[in-house]
């Protein structure tokens, strides 16, 4: 049976907006995320990295984000070398580290290329209904703001010894989330480091080597509390918002 030209012709401009659609709905994510790289002013041996995710969905997370540095020295020459922001996944928000790029008297770092993937949320059995790799180019400079500190510790003056520890967790982090924060919108850290699996200790010495201590020290379960409260199971990358789901109570680091 011959459709009629004006079904026809409906089909097919179908079948050439849709993949068109799709696309364009894929890049926006990439449009949403800038990363800035600079030479760190206080301390020229490391490169400051502000990672600017606000604008991604409220729904997203972003993790594996890669850049290439560009280092120049004062004979002329350049060393590139690649980075790992940080091997957790990142909430919407507004993120900056230091890193030693071990270039001997270097005098510029130069942004290049950076890549990251996006996880939206909204999937089956508490995974993410979908994961789409994007690429970018950095941008040099500073965008004059504070974020929050990941990464590293800002790195100490030239020669000199390192700064004393923060005390900031020296009592116990109650309800801990997994980026180390105090506010609301972020999961509550998971019992078990992989999902059903490695649960108390191995999820406690995450969390605290995660927030610049060498491990946990004491931790207390918090039971049933993902119908309330979602958990996020920091090494399968995965949420639980389960009546079974359960987090810790507090963790002190050491």
């Amino acid at each position: 049976m011959r459709l009629p030209v004006r079904i026809r012709h409906r089909l097919c401009f179908s079948l050439l907006v849709w993949p068109l659609l799709l696309v364009a709905a894929s890049g926006a994510h990439a449009q949403n995320v800038n990363l800035y790289v600079s030479l760190y002013p206080d301390n020229p041996d490391y490169i400051e990295v502000t990672v600017d995710a606000e604008r991604i969905p409220a729904n997203a997370l972003i993790s594996d984000v890669r850049f290439d540095v560009s280092i120049k020295t004062p004979s002329g020459g350049s060393q590139t070398r690649q980075f790992l922001f940080t091997d957790r996944a990142l909430l919407p928000g507004f993120y900056k580290g230091w890193f030693a790029h071990g270039a001997p008297q270097a005098s510029a770092a130069n942004a290049g290329q950076f890549s990251y993937v996006v996880e939206v949320g909204g999937g089956k059995a508490d995974q993410f209904a979908s994961s789409t790799k994007h690429k970018g180019v950095a941008k040099g400079g500073r965008p004059g703001r504070e974020g929050q500190k990941l990464a590293t510790a800002r790195p100490p003056q030239p020669q000199s010894s390192p700064p004393a520890r923060r005390n900031a967790f020296a009592k116990p982090r109650v309800h801990p989330r997994y980026l180390g924060e105090s506010n609301a919108s972020a999961p509550r850290l998971d019992w078990c480091l992989n999902w059903g699996q490695d649960c108390g200790k191995p999820a406690a010495d995450r969390f605290c080597r995660d927030m610049g201590f060498s491990r946990a020290a004491a931790w207390r379960q918090d039971t049933n509390i993902g119908h309330r409260t979602p958990t996020y199971v920091i090494g399968s990358r995965r949420l639980c918002s389960q009546r079974f789901c359960d987090g810790f109570d507090y963790i002190r680091c050491r």
